[in-house]
């Protein structure tokens, strides 16, 4: 079973358009900005390193995406891994796909966090320390998040890239055949 699974993830390597990337990219910097503005008016106004860390994560995918979007002509190399549980989660739920993994990503980073804080405080102080280390390791369950989206991001420009319609071409010649 599991050299079946095994063989069946393959490497595949595409191409895709810049500016689309790069809009995407520029619409994950705006949600970043728009939470932190939710947290801000929610919460009250955070420590200031939280703030500048938070900012710099929101102007470093703002960036990035108008990079892409504006200064970048060529189309863009990428890999993606096809056959594997997220590639069949997307294909089967995309809703799915981005609750999986935003779960999965909230698991990891309690877990993250309960790890740091029984190595650093023992097992009396990990449950008192954990919440504050929560709320100061913020900025890495927005990367995590992150995460997730770029994966998707990457699914949604394979099946709309020139080398899936190609492989569908090829599919249907042997078919034929």
């Amino acid at each position: 079973m599991i050299k079946q699974y095994l063989s069946s993830i393959s490497i595949t390597k595409y191409s895709c358009s810049a500016r689309l990337y790069g809009k995407i990219h520029i619409g994950i910097g705006l949600l970043v900005v728009l939470f932190t503005l939710a947290c801000i008016a929610i919460e009250g106004m955070p420590e200031p390193m939280i703030l500048i860390i938070m900012s710099l994560i929101a102007i470093g995918i703002l960036g990035y995406g108008a990079y892409f979007t504006w200064l970048r002509g060529k189309p863009l190399k990428r890999e993606i891994t096809l056959g594997s549980w997220s590639n069949r989660l997307y294909l089967r739920s995309r809703w799915l796909f981005i609750t999986a993994g935003i779960i999965t990503s909230l698991a990891g980073f309690a877990v993250t966090i309960m790890i740091v804080s029984l190595i650093s405080n023992g097992y009396e102080g990990m449950i008192s320390v954990m919440i504050k280390k929560m709320n100061d390791w913020f900025s890495l369950l927005i990367l995590l998040i992150y995460k997730v989206f770029h994966s998707y991001m990457s699914y949604y420009l394979y099946y709309r890239s020139p080398e899936y319609r190609a492989s569908l071409n090829k599919d249907k010649d042997t078919i034929r055949a």
